[in-house]
């Protein structure tokens, strides 16, 4: 009688020892960056104060100037290469309230980004630890466990490099403000100012949003009720995070980002 002889297929060994080390490697990175770069909180640097200086002492210059043109028109009114649809009072009354407005703005804005820190900080302070489950403990098959750890993997690029451009983001659009400021002292155009005003709350308080959902979905993955289905909530709860910034510009009413700041 021959003696049996077990054959192990290399494929399956290198593919096996591949999921279990890069489930493992995904893990301890999600870990890292939810802590580090995801729910990290943004606080301002020299540079952006200075940048926005810069930009509102040029806004201001530039006002001064228009105050000028405005007061040569009202005495000459054939000078009609400055036009503008507000009255001089109105439009002198606009200015004064862009120029306190664009001296306040960085404030404001650091203001909402200290609220929204303190919301996240609170949030990630009462909920568990995010302990990602042992995919490979069986249930699934090697291969599943493979595809879930890349899936993974760039979902958690995305939101490393989302939060990157959401930081640079944040920055010029503060620096911006007296630029969108002068626009709307100069024109009829009140929606400029709610659509940037929009826009950086959606950039601020994303985050917000984001830890609300992450503390959610660990706590619910707490409960221990969930087997292997608990990988792919794991997984669910990134993609949604990647999803989230969409749903919270269309409910503000900025749609799917096609908005534009200037009619």
């Amino acid at each position: 009688m021959r003696a049996s002889t077990i054959h192990v297929d290399p494929v399956v060994t290198v593919i096996d020892a591949a999921s279990s080390w890069a489930w493992h490697e995904v893990s301890d990175l999600a870990d890292v960056w939810m802590s580090r770069l995801i729910f990290h909180p943004l606080h301002w640097y020299s540079p952006v104060i200075e940048l926005y200086g810069v930009s509102r002492d040029l806004a201001w210059s530039l006002t001064g100037l228009l105050v000028i043109v405005v007061a040569l028109r009202s005495m000459w009114p054939q000078l009609i290469w400055f036009r503008s649809r507000l009255s001089v009072p109105l439009f002198l009354e606009r200015l004064v309230v862009a120029t306190l407005l664009a001296w306040s703005g960085i404030w404001i804005v650091k203001a909402s980004l200290t609220i929204n820190n303190a919301i996240v900080g609170w949030l990630i302070q009462n909920s568990t630890r995010w302990n990602p489950t042992q995919a490979s403990g069986g249930v699934l098959s090697p291969v599943v466990v493979l595809i879930v750890s890349l899936g993974m993997l760039l979902l958690l690029l995305y939101l490393a490099l989302f939060y990157a451009i959401r930081a640079i983001e944040l920055f010029i659009l503060t620096a911006a403000i007296p630029w969108f400021l002068l626009w709307w002292a100069t024109k009829d155009d009140d929606m400029v100012l709610s659509n940037l005003a929009r826009e950086i709350g959606v950039v601020i308080f994303i985050q917000s949003f984001h830890a609300a959902a992450f503390w959610l979905a660990v706590r619910m993955m707490s409960q221990g009720h969930w087997g292997f289905m608990r990988s792919f909530l794991e997984l669910a709860l990134l993609w949604y995070m990647s999803k989230l910034p969409t749903q919270l510009r269309r409910l503000v009413g900025l749609g799917q980002g096609g908005n534009r700041l200037w009619r």
